[in-house]
């Protein structure tokens, strides 16, 4: 047995894992830091993923056997109840964790205790090449508190650490979603503490065809919308604006002006001190923001391109790029949405 109470617990969840398994255990049990647990737990695996957890012999890996599938929800939830450690760094069975991930992190919130969470940057493991994903920025918690309002455009669920004593004490579980879990998840943390991103590439997520963002893509989506409605609820904004952002998350496309709707926008980023303004920590959010918003119009008009390019947020839109030309073309062309 491992020893009681250690820094951190990492835990795993496997489902007919074989493919990358081995590799994912590996890079946690090689981490610079040695106190933690590896807790996996195996939700009724048909294929060789059992075999492979039961090779290793390190004392601090803990093996739970579900014996049947009980899904991704109830086996997250289990395997944190079954941890003892004041940190839970969360590990999916296909990524891969750097070595001085885990340090990193503990190093982090033991400095800065009212964070309740904190994430890394990462490369995408696209075949056999390891791959940057997005410029190493230093966001701020309230970037990212009024960031996840929008989608979950920075949190990497397998680079997650956090505190497990204010986990507890807010109640906070994984679900009801069954897709979208690790979103809500971080969503509810959000709302309990400051959250933050280490601006270092200390873990690798896989991409590749069986992941259940690729398999489940349109229901993944209807889940993620109804976190960001639970999630604006937990915001100061007057009941008719929250109703304005819960029908602009459920429908597929949008009547809102865009003058109206970045109103809106303004006052998500006010409630949490948010700089959306030029230079701000904020201000390249909007972009993913606003071409989300351009997506879901059912008119997309010249006069909304040049509110847009007249206003400060422009600069982005000018660059050449696919989706800025496609935008343009969509309003060139008074594209409709159906």
């Amino acid at each position: 047995m491992s020893k009681q109470n250690p820094t951190v617990s990492v835990v795993m969840k496997t489902y007919n894992s074989e493919a990358y398994l081995e590799d994912a255990i590996k890079s946690v049990l090689n981490q610079t830091l040695s106190d933690f647990e590896l807790i996996l737990i195996d939700d009724g695996s048909k294929d060789n993923t059992v075999n492979i957890i039961k090779k290793f012999s390190d004392e601090r890996l803990h093996f739970i056997d579900n014996g049947e599938n009980i899904g991704i929800v109830a086996s997250q939830n289990k395997a944190i109840a079954c941890s003892s450690g004041k940190y839970i760094a969360v590990m999916d069975s296909d990524d891969i964790s750097y070595p001085e991930r885990l340090q990193k992190q503990v190093d982090f919130l033991e400095e800065h205790t009212e964070y309740i969470m904190c994430g890394t940057c990462r490369d995408n493991i696209e075949g056999d090449q390891f791959v940057p994903f997005e410029k190493l920025n230093e966001l701020t918690s309230s970037t990212l508190k009024f960031s996840l309002h929008f989608g979950n455009f920075h949190f990497t669920h397998s680079s997650i650490m956090f505190r497990k004593s204010a986990y507890d004490d807010a109640n906070i579980q994984y679900g009801p979603a069954e897709l979208a879990e690790d979103y809500q998840a971080i969503t509810k943390m959000a709302q309990n503490g400051k959250i933050y991103i280490l601006p270092e590439r200390l873990m690798a997520y896989r991409i590749h065809g069986n992941s259940i963002s690729n398999k489940k893509k349109e229901t993944l989506i209807a889940c993620a919308n109804r976190v960001k409605t639970d999630y604006i609820q937990s915001t100061d904004l007057e009941r008719k604006h929250k109703e304005q952002f819960v029908e602009y998350y459920q429908s597929e496309h949008t009547n809102l002006e865009y003058s109206d709707f970045i109103s809106l926008v303004v006052m998500v980023a006010d409630n949490y001190s948010a700089d959306i303004g030029k230079g701000g920590n904020a201000y390249d959010e909007m972009e993913f923001i606003i071409r989300d918003y351009y997506n879901k119009v059912k008119v997309c008009r010249f006069s909304q391109w040049f509110q847009l390019i007249k206003s400060v947020y422009g600069k982005s839109f000018l660059k050449v790029n696919k989706q800025n030309l496609i935008l343009f073309l969509k309003c060139l062309l008074r594209f409709k949405n159906f």
